[in-house]
C-alpha cells in the first residue's frame, strides 16, 4: 500500500450521497446479523457503486471497506482497499483506522497492522515536507489503535516509530507555528500507549514532554485533561502525583476564564487519575471543586458519574443517577426546547446511562417510564422524536428489556411510514439510526420485520 494518507481531519465537504451511503452499511450489517450474507453484499456492493460515480473526493470507496471486514467479507475489503489506493494519491487517515478497528473487531490482526503500518509511512514520508499538513495530529490516534491491536511485536514497532516521529516535532522550529495543544494531546496519548505496552521510561519521558508544553503556554483546560490522563498510567508514583498537583492549580488558576468547561475536564480527569494512583482524598477534592463551579446541572451530573463509573464506586454512581432523575420533572415542565441552550440538555446522555446502570430492575423500570414520557414531551432537536425513541430503545435493550426496545422502534418506525413532512427533512440518517437500534433486538423475526419496513420506507421516499 503505496498511496499517501491524507491526515486532515476537515472533511465538510461530502455530499447528500453519504448519507445513502451510511444508510446502506448500517443495513449491510443488520442483513448480515440476520444471516442474510447475500442481502447484505448486494447492499455494500451498491453503496460502493455510489461511491464510485461521485464527483466528491470525499465518498472515496474506501469507507466501505470496514464495513466489508465486519460483515466477513475479507476478499472483497482487500480488492476494494487496494482498487481505492491506485486510484488515489491520498487516503484520510481516519478511513486506515477505521479498517484498522474492524479488522481486529474480526480479529485479522494482519490488516489490522498493515493499515496501520500504512498509515506510519505517510507521517514519516510527510514530516520532512516543508508546510506539511497533519502529520503530528494522527499520532495520537495510531498509537491509541496499536494498543488495540493484539499483535506486540507490531505494537511495539509502530510505536517506536511514532516516538521517532514526535521527538522529532518537539525539536523543529516549525512547531511554534502549530497548536502546541494538539502536539501534547498526541504526546500523552502516545504516553498512555507505551505504558500499556510496559515501556515505562518512554511513556514517563513523552508526558513529560506534553507537561512541559501546558507549562510554557496557556493551554490548559481540555489539553491538560488528556496530559493528566497520561499521568494516571504512569508507574512512578511520586512523578504521576508532583505532575497532578500541578496540573490541578493549573486549571484552578483557569476556572475564571470564558470557558470554565475546559478546566472542570481537566479537573475530571485530574480526579480519576488521582483515584488510580490510589489517593482518594486529592481525587474527592478534585471532585468537589467540579461541583461547587457547575453546581448539579445535568451536564456536570453526567460528568461525574462517568467519573464514579470509572472507579467503580456503586454507591456514588447511585446517588448520582437519582439526583439526574429528580431533575427530568423540572425540566420538562418548564417546556424547554433545542434552542434553549442549556447545561440541562447538554447532560441528557448522562441520564439515559444512569438508567442503564440502575441495579434495582423496578427502579429502571419506572426511571425509564420517566425518560420516555420526557423524550416524547420534549424535542431535544427539532423533528426528532424517533432518534429521541430509538436511543430510548437502544438503551432497553443493553438491560436485555427486549420488549420495551421492540414497542419503542416499531413506534419511532411508523412515524416514518406516517410523516412525509419529516421523511422529507430527515428519512435517510433516521433510518440508518432505526437500523443500528434494531440490531440491537434479540428476537429474529423482530429484527427482520424491522429491517424489511425501514427498507421499504427508503424504497418509497
Amino acid at each position: 500500500m503505496d498511496a499517501a494518507v491524507l491526515t486532515t481531519e476537515h472533511y465538510d465537504g461530502e455530499d447528500a450521497d453519504s448519507n445513502q451511503i451510511r444508510l446502506l452499511r448500517r443495513l449491510a450489517q443488520a442483513y448480515s446479523a440476520l444471516g442474510e450474507q447475500t442481502r447484505a453484499v448486494e447492499l455494500l456492493d451498491q453503496a460502493t457503486a455510489i461511491a464510485q460515480d461521485s464527483e466528491s473526493r470525499f465518498l472515496s470507496p474506501i469507507r466501505i471497506v470496514p464495513t466489508y471486514i465486519k460483515i466477513g467479507e475479507t476478499e472483497k475489503a482487500e480488492a476494494l482497499l487496494d482498487e481505492a489506493i491506485a486510484a488515489s494519491d491520498y487516503i484520510q487517515t481516519r478511513y486506515l483506522l477505521d479498517i484498522a478497528a474492524a479488522s481486529v473487531f474480526t480479529e485479522n490482526t494482519e490488516l489490522a497492522a498493515s493499515a496501520l503500518s500504512q498509515a506510519v509511512d505517510y507521517l514519516e514520508s510527510s514530516a520532512a515536507e516543508e508546510n506539511s499538513r497533519g502529520s503530528v495530529y494522527s499520532v495520537g490516534s495510531i498509537a491509541q489503535a496499536y494498543s488495540r491491536l493484539g499483535d506486540e511485536t507490531a505494537a511495539e514497532e509502530g510505536l517506536s516509530r511514532l516516538v521517532a516521529l514526535i521527538d522529532a516535532e518537539v525539536e523543529t522550529d516549525a512547531i511554534e507555528d502549530r497548536s502546541r495543544g494538539r502536539l501534547a494531546t498526541a504526546l500523552s496519548q502516545l504516553s498512555i500507549a507505551q505504558s500499556e505496552q510496559g515501556n515505562t521510561d518512554s511513556a514517563e519521558a513523552l508526558a513529560l514532554q506534553a507537561m512541559e508544553i501546558i507549562r510554557d503556554g496557556e493551554q490548559t483546560g481540555y489539553i491538560a485533561a488528556d496530559v493528566a490522563a497520561a499521568y494516571g498510567y504512569i508507574e512512578d508514583i511520586d512523578v504521576a502525583e508532583q505532575a497532578l498537583l500541578e496540573l490541578t492549580q493549573l486549571a484552578m488558576d483557569d476556572l475564571s476564564s470564558n470557558d470554565p468547561i475546559g478546566p472542570v475536564s481537566a479537573l475530571r480527569a485530574i480526579a480519576i487519575a488521582d483515584e488510580q494512583k490510589g489517593n482518594t482524598e486529592k481525587s474527592e477534592e478534585a471532585l468537589a471543586v467540579v461541583t461547587e463551579t457547575f453546581g448539579d446541572s445535568l451536564y456536570m451530573l453526567g460528568a461525574i458519574l462517568g467519573i464514579y463509573t470509572d472507579m467503580e464506586n456503586v454507591a456514588a454512581q447511585e446517588t448520582t443517577i437519582q439526583q439526574m432523575f429528580d431533575k427530568l420533572p423540572l425540566l420538562r415542565e418548564a417546556g424547554l426546547v433545542v434552542s434553549d441552550v442549556t447545561s440541562g440538555y447538554a447532560g441528557i446522555d448522562g441520564v439515559v446511562e444512569g438508567y442503564i446502570q440502575t441495579v434495582d430492575d423496578e427502579l429502571a423500570q419506572e426511571r425509564l417510564a420517566m425518560l420516555e414520557r420526557f423524550f416524547k414531551e420534549v424535542q431535544f432537536d427539532p423533528l426528532d422524536t424517533p432518534g429521541q425513541l430509538a436511543i430510548l430503545a437502544r438503551a432497553a435493550a443493553r438491560r436485555e428489556d427486549y420488549a420495551t426496545a421492540q414497542r419503542l422502534l416499531a413506534e419511532a418506525t411508523q412515524q416514518l411510514e406516517t410523516d412525509s413532512d419529516f421523511c422529507q427533512e430527515r428519512c435517510v440518517s433516521e433510518i440508518g439510526r432505526l437500523a443500528n437500534g434494531y440490531t440491537w433486538l434479540e428476537d429474529d423475526q423482530a429484527r427482520q420485520d424491522g429491517f424489511d419496513r425501514l427498507q421499504q420506507v427508503a424504497d418509497d421516499n
